[in-house]
């Protein structure tokens, strides 16, 4: 009986040793941890001396994000993937290694060579280079005809989040972000009790997950404004978390009072004093006489 954990690993290794034969000649190894984890605005990632053995043998971790395979296609979920896998290619044979956060030249040069034009924020005119480095996957480029291919296999995950990492309009971290920075549009209030007109959900990118639409649960975006600053009325100590939250000061024996957010905004500005220099009166003082 194969059980869940068996569907799992064994589809992150067909995808890996798949890539890896196609697009990398089989010279990655193939003793790196592959596991799904969950990271806040992450598709996925590759981390180097991530596990350690008893024997005291280190090896890296490649792992997608399982919150977002639901509502992504396969192909870009693949494509992250191998966005990982240069990353690990960098990391054995690179001259100059990237930052974790970072992607610079080299690292752009390798992605480029599987079909992935590396771009900021995946934006198709954006730089090739920097922090938050996507990517635009090159139509009929090596990594668009091996997934094509594989694909055509009948390939797709078996298991997926329930909890989708956003709406299933909303495709990128970059998107998930934008309420919680203010890139929304505030300049009109809405009426108080005014009704909120339901939009139903847009279908599922990928027909591999057409069928779960009814039993994912999708999370909400994070609103602007969300943390509130609270302060116990005794001590005046402070502290900052999500709406409607009780807390007690244990020493006062009070409840924390909620603080309107624009006075935890207004903290005094603190300037560096220049040092005087005393010097020595030179002037000669007036004759006093009685």
């Amino acid at each position: 009986m194969t059980t869940p954990t068996d569907e799992v690993s064994q589809e992150l290794q067909r995808a890996y040793t798949y890539f890896n034969n196609s697009l990398f000649g089989g010279t990655l190894p193939n003793t790196i941890v592959l596991s799904y984890q969950r990271e806040s605005n992450s598709f996925g990632f590759y981390r180097k001396r991530q596990y350690v053995h008893r024997s005291r043998r280190e090896t890296g971790e490649l792992a997608l994000n399982p919150s977002w395979l639901p509502v992504r296609s396969l192909t870009e979920s693949l494509a992250t993937m191998v966005h990982a896998m240069c990353r690990l290619q960098q990391s054995l044979v690179g001259q100059h290694q990237s930052r974790p956060s970072y992607h610079n030249r080299e690292l752009a040069n390798y992605l480029k060579q599987v079909g992935l034009l590396p771009r900021v924020d995946g934006d198709p005119n954006g730089k090739e280079t920097g922090h938050r480095v996507g990517h635009v996957i090159e139509e009929g480029g090596p990594f668009d005809v091996a997934c094509r291919k594989l694909l055509a296999e009948g390939f797709a995950f078996s298991w997926v989040d329930r909890h989708a990492a956003a709406l299933p309009h909303t495709a990128t971290p970059e998107q998930a972000r934008a309420p919680r920075l203010g890139d929304h549009d505030t300049t009109e209030e809405p009426l108080p009790n005014a009704p909120v007109a339901e939009v139903p959900p847009p279908p599922l990118p990928e027909p591999a997950y057409a069928s779960l639409q009814d039993k994912l649960v999708y999370r909400e975006p994070t609103p602007a404004g969300s943390r509130r600053k609270y302060q116990c009325p005794g001590c005046r100590t402070p502290f900052w978390g999500g709406h409607g939250i009780e807390a007690k000061c244990v020493p006062c024996d009070r409840y924390f009072a909620d603080v309107d957010p624009a006075s935890a905004k207004a903290r005094p500005v603190r300037r560096k004093l220049r040092p005087v220099r005393h010097q020595a009166n030179t002037r000669p003082r007036a004759n006093r006489t009685r």
